[in-house]
């Protein structure tokens, strides 16, 4: 019959197939061709989504190159902890920051770790130690402290910290999860450190940073003792050739250099543009010098104490009454002086001053009526200063016409003019004061008028009549203001100095 099936005929199966139903289990098996291109669609994209997602992460990695540091070696090896430079804690120099830290934590060994050469050494000698109570409350300020240290110490490392610009600064460390951190894990506090040292850096505040944090500047004015740098220059025979007083008055800080703005300004070949700074501290390391001590700015000649030269540069050296101070190689001499007299003043002056408000307190709660009535009094009083000294209660009257009822006009003195060019208003309600302080500033008789809340005054002290103005204030009459302010009339103002 030939190889053709008859009409009607079902085709005979290829040889190994198998029939199931009259039909070709290979023709039952074989897909539709619109399935076939679903599948290779489907792959394809797969591939396509699996290169881009490829792509992405390659793309984050350069991200992550030009904007992150997180390998602390190579160009950023100096901030690592483990880096060799000199760090100061407590007072002791070390040879890393990591050494510093190790001190921190266990200070009964920190004179074994000042002496160990390497980082593993100054762990070893830790071993079996205990380490500070509370050690972790007081971690991240030490750390701070050490890292201020280390780059107050060197313009280059501050330079290239300054170079990092914006970059996130994550130390990628699988031992250190609070110091740093792996793969996304961990607090990262040496790079969160970094970072805002950094700051300070581009915004110019590192060095009043450092002072505030390291040092312990003492920032109450009234703490503070005047002093005086009485410099010397003998001749040949011993004999003064020239002297010259320097008060050191109004700052927490004062510099000794060559440049113009020093405090006290020194010439000399051998001497720094910034050599030294004197410093009022509230750090127990100078609690017996009156809070006063010196360091050396990093200068290549150094700073001596007497004979005794200063062994390391941006640490403290506690100075004291009568201790010369000598700059480089230069024959002047720098004696110190300090005027504790004058604070010691100032300060019982203050508690005088506390004991009169303890008094007042006390009298409020034991007469809660009087208290009231005297609050509200104070409360529509007000204060006027720079009139003409010819000015009369009628020229109050007339100014504060359109501010309320004025119930009482008193001069310094139960004089009947401003004798002194002040004077206080009390008006009958605190609304009406509020409403005379509006005019502060106004021109009367050709003079601009000062009005402001009795209780405040001049200088933002607190003003009574022929009393003293608070420390910060002026004083009026035989008053007087003591550093900052100036005193009126007979009042006098003491000391004024120079700092940076």
């Amino acid at each position: 019959f030939g190889s053709s099936p008859l009409p009607g005929c079902i085709p005979a199966p290829p040889p190994g197939s198998c029939v199931r139903g009259g039909v070709p289990e290979a023709a039952e098996m074989a897909p539709p061709k619109g399935r076939t291109d679903v599948a290779a669609g489907k792959a394809m994209s797969a591939a396509q989504a699996a290169k881009a997602a490829q792509a992405k992460v390659s793309a984050e990695e350069a991200r992550r190159k030009f904007t992150r540091i997180d390998a602390f070696e190579g160009l950023f090896d100096f901030l690592a902890l483990d880096f060799a430079c000199d760090v100061a804690w407590d007072g002791t120099v070390f040879k890393s920051a990591r050494h510093a830290v190790l001190a921190a934590q266990f200070p009964t060994v920190a004179g074994d770790i000042a002496k160990a050469t390497s980082v593993k050494e100054a762990e070893k000698a830790t071993k079996g130690e205990h380490q500070v109570d509370d050690w972790d409350m007081l971690r991240l300020k030490a750390m701070e402290q050490i890292l201020r240290d280390k780059f107050r110490r060197s313009d280059d490392f501050r330079k290239r910290l300054k170079e990092t610009g914006e970059r996130d600064l994550v130390w990628e460390s699988e031992d250190e999860a609070f110091w740093g951190s792996f793969k996304g894990r961990g607090q990262n506090h040496l790079g969160r450190q970094l970072k805002e040292l950094r700051g300070n850096i581009l915004d110019d505040t590192e060095l009043q940073t450092y002072l505030f944090l390291n040092c312990e500047l003492e920032s109450e004015e009234i703490r503070r003792p005047p002093v005086e740098l009485e410099e010397q220059k003998l001749d040949a025979e011993g004999r003064v050739e020239q002297r010259k007083v320097h008060r050191l008055i109004g700052s927490g800080t004062f510099k000794l250099g060559k440049l113009p703005k020093c405090a006290v300004v020194a010439e000399h070949p051998s001497i720094s543009r910034e050599h030294a700074m004197i410093v009022h501290t509230r750090a127990s390391i100078a609690r017996r010098s009156g809070g006063l001590a010196i360091m050396d700015l990093g200068s290549k000649s150094g700073v001596c104490i007497g004979d005794r030269k200063l062994e390391h540069s941006w640490v403290m050296e506690p100075i004291r009454n009568g201790d010369v101070i000598k700059l480089g190689v230069s024959k002047r001499t720098y004696t110190v002086k300090m005027n504790l007299s004058a604070q010691i003043e100032a300060l019982e002056q203050q508690q005088r001053e506390l004991m009169r408000e303890v008094e007042a307190i006390d009298a409020d709660a034991a007469n809660p009526v009087e208290a009231a009535k005297r609050a509200a009094k104070d409360e529509a009083t007000v204060f006027v200063g720079s009139l003409d000294y010819e000015t009369e209660k009628a020229d109050m009257l007339i100014l504060f016409q359109d501010c309320g009822h004025i119930e009482e006009v008193r001069f310094p003195g139960g004089e009947g003019k401003a004798a002194r060019g002040i004077c206080f208003v009390t008006f009958d309600s605190g609304m009406a004061a509020r409403r005379a302080i509006g005019l502060n500033g106004e021109s009367y008789k050709q003079r601009r008028v000062k009005v402001a809340p009795a209780n405040e005054g001049q200088g933002g002290g607190k003003v009574r009549e022929g009393g003293k103005g608070d420390f910060k204030g002026k004083g009026d009459g035989k008053g007087k203001a003591d550093f900052k302010g100036k005193g009126d009339g007979k009042g006098k103002a003491d000391f004024k100095g120079k700092g940076d």
